[in-house]
């Protein structure tokens, strides 16, 4: 064990160690550290870079401070690891997620133990490392999702039970609340077929779509089209959900993917978040080549319930 992590080390000096933060950084590991006397977290320049501007606070954190941007499913069982590496000397290793201000929440895989203790055995010091698992966490949401899906068509479903089954799959991934699959009309213009997690006065306002409408041909366009309240790097349309019947349906973010066969845009799948942040670039990009669930429903109503 390095002399570092010892009970008896003196306290760890970043700034000396140099060839070590090089070394977490390849590897995408940030350092952290918690000062039982001063109450004061603070975390490395790799960790920060995470959220930049908005955890810890420049002069640091309390540990009060950390808990309360941990989100509420996942703080028990941080704070029960964080309570027995303190009383028992376990190390621990938990997965959470952090809640930024701006954005969705950040999965974080943490890692620590109590390296310090004075004499009578009272820590003084928790050394850790955390790392961004966001990406794979998204991709077991993903990976879960086809699972479902699967499920669902092993069962020969009806229209109607598929496009269910594929709301719900899409729906069930992290930060996602409400949605809607529309199709193409034959006049051009596009219907809705199936909603979740919208209100009936907001089905009844957005159901029909008016053939050569300006939200007909944002759908029409074939695009995915991203819109967020806050803004961000993935948003490319911010006003669009600031209309005044999203608003009132308290929509945050909006993502719009065109289904699209043999080159022809054929529907439309709307996805929207009713609380947090902004929508990430990554997550329209997944979100994008999962759109392949509701390509398959559309082929299967064209096919007349049958394989196409």
């Amino acid at each position: 064990m390095p002399a570092a992590w010892s009970d008896d080390a003196p306290v760890l000096n970043l700034s000396t160690e140099k060839e070590l933060q090089h070394l977490l950084d390849d590897v995408g590991l940030g350092l952290w550290e918690y000062d039982h006397d001063a109450d004061r977290l603070t975390w490395n320049a790799t960790l920060q870079s995470l959220i930049p501007g908005d955890f810890p606070a420049p002069g640091g954190a309390c540990l009060a401070d950390w808990y309360a941007r941990i989100h509420p499913d996942d703080l028990p069982a941080l704070a029960q690891a964080v309570h027995l590496a303190i009383e028992e000397g376990q190390p621990f290793f938990i997965e959470y997620r952090l809640m930024r201000a701006q954005g969705g929440p950040l999965w974080l895989a943490a890692r620590g133990h109590v390296a310090v203790r004075d004499a009578r055995g009272q820590p003084l010091r928790i050394f850790g490392t955390q790392n961004d698992i966001s990406q794979r966490k998204l991709q077991e949401s993903l990976f879960r999702l086809q699972q479902r899906f699967n499920a669902v068509l092993l069962d020969s479903p009806d229209q109607d039970v598929l496009v269910g089954a594929m709301l719900d799959a899409m729906l069930g991934l992290d930060e996602l609340d409400s949605g809607g699959l529309y199709e193409l009309r034959p006049d051009g213009g596009f219907r809705l077929v199936a909603s979740r997690g919208i209100g009936v006065r907001f089905v009844d306002e957005v159901a029909q779509i008016d053939p050569g409408s300006p939200r007909a041909l944002l759908l029409q366009a074939g695009h995915t089209l991203c819109s967020c309240v806050e803004g961000g790097p993935a948003c490319t349309h911010p006003d669009l959900v600031r209309q005044a019947h999203l608003q009132e349906e308290g929509l945050t973010s909006l993502i719009v993917l065109p289904i699209v066969i043999d080159g022809r845009v054929h529907a439309g799948l709307n996805l929207a978040r009713l609380s947090g942040g902004a929508l990430s670039a990554r997550q329209c990009r997944l979100l994008a080549q999962e759109i392949r669930h509701a390509e398959f429903c559309v082929l299967w109503h064209g096919a007349g319930g049958q394989y196409a």
